[in-house]
C-alpha cells in the first residue's frame, strides 16, 4: 500500500479484488455493483461521484474504466466514455462582463461555490454572450431522473453501449431556456 494512496484508492482496490470486477469486465463489457456493497469497504456517495476523469481512483485510470449510477442504489462499471476533453483556444478574445449594479450578494472577487460561479455567469449575460441568444434560467438542484436509456461509447471496443437508468438521483447545475420573443 504506496503512501499515496487515497481511502477511495485503497477501498476501490479491495472491492475489485474481492468482485474479481477487471475478468467480469473483460468478460461482459461492464460490471454491476450495488452501493450497500460500496457501503462495505467506505461511503458510496464518497466513493462514486467524480466531476473529473483526474478525479478518477487509481484502479479506474490504469484500467481506462469509469462509472455510471443506473439507479439510487446500484452503479455500473465499463470502459466508458464518460468524460469529455475540451481544448483550449489560447487566440480567443477575453471579453468582460459586469454584474449588474443592483446585484449586491454576489461579488466577483468572491466567487465561493459551483453555484455562484454559474449565477454570476448568468447575471452577467455572459451565458447568453457564448449562447448567441438570451436565456433564461429554469432548473438546478437535486432530483430524482424517472427512467430512460442512453448509449455510451465503449473506448476498449467502440462499440456502444446501452444503459438504463432508473429513478437515480441527479444534480443539474443550471438549466437554461432559450426566450421567445412572441411579438415578432
Amino acid at each position: 500500500m504506496s503512501a499515496k494512496q487515497s481511502k477511495n484508492d485503497i477501498s476501490w482496490e479491495t472491492l475489485f479484488k474481492e468482485e474479481n470486477i477487471i475478468n467480469q469486465i473483460q468478460r461482459d463489457g461492464f460490471f454491476k455493483i450495488s452501493s450497500a456493497k460500496i457501503n462495505e469497504q467506505r461511503e458510496a456517495r464518497l466513493m462514486t461521484k467524480f466531476d473529473h476523469a483526474i478525479k478518477l481512483p487509481k484502479i479506474f485510470r490504469e484500467n481506462g474504466f469509469t462509472i455510471q449510477p443506473i439507479s439510487r442504489g446500484e452503479y455500473i462499471i465499463g470502459a466508458f466514455e464518460s468524460y469529455f476533453q475540451l481544448t483550449k483556444k489560447s487566440s480567443a478574445d477575453v471579453i468582460y462582463c459586469e454584474l449588474p449594479p443592483h446585484i449586491e450578494t454576489l461579488a466577483p472577487t468572491d466567487i465561493y461555490s459551483e453555484s455562484s460561479a454559474i449565477l454570476c455567469a448568468f447575471l452577467s449575460s455572459m451565458i447568453d454572450d457564448v449562447l448567441g441568444e438570451k436565456t433564461d434560467f429554469t432548473v438546478l438542484g437535486r432530483m430524482s431522473t424517472g427512467t430512460f436509456d442512453y448509449q455510451i461509447r465503449d473506448t476498449k471496443t467502440g462499440e456502444n453501449h446501452k444503459i438504463t437508468v432508473s429513478n437515480s438521483q441527479c444534480e443539474i447545475d443550471g438549466g437554461l431556456k432559450a426566450k421567445v420573443n412572441l411579438h415578432s
